[in-house]
């Protein structure tokens, strides 16, 4: 549960993150629309995470990985718009690769705590 609630945290301050640069006026429309829409990627990440979350309390794994495997996808996606978009992305690339990471670590987590439920 400890790496899904960091998972959460990062998510949350990344998107602090990315209002204070909204705030500072300082992109172009593309580059502003870019972080834009990682702002709200990551923000549609923090009830997914919450609901792990939920899941992890009441001992049910049946929708955990969907919901953080599909949570750990977004940095990604967040990626791909500013490269498709031909900007540079104004986000760091260890503040996506973190969130990637957190999930991937909670994945971890709650599948072999899964795997184990299961042979006891």
């Amino acid at each position: 549960m400890i790496s899904v609630k960091l998972a959460k945290a990062n998510f949350t301050n990344t998107i602090k993150t990315i209002k204070r640069m909204l705030r500072s006026k300082n992109f172009d429309n593309t580059t502003r629309e870019c972080l834009e829409y990682c702002r709200d990627l990551y923000g549609a990440a923090i009830p997914r995470l919450e609901e792990a979350v939920n899941e992890l309390t009441r001992d049910s794994h049946a929708d955990i990985d969907e919901l953080i495997s599909g949570t750990m996808e977004l940095p990604t996606t967040c990626g791909d718009g500013f490269a498709e978009a031909e900007v540079a992305s104004s986000l760091s690339n260890g503040e996506n690769y973190n969130m990637f990471e957190l999930c991937e670590i909670a994945l971890f987590i709650t599948d072999t705590l899964s795997s184990q439920q299961y042979l006891t």
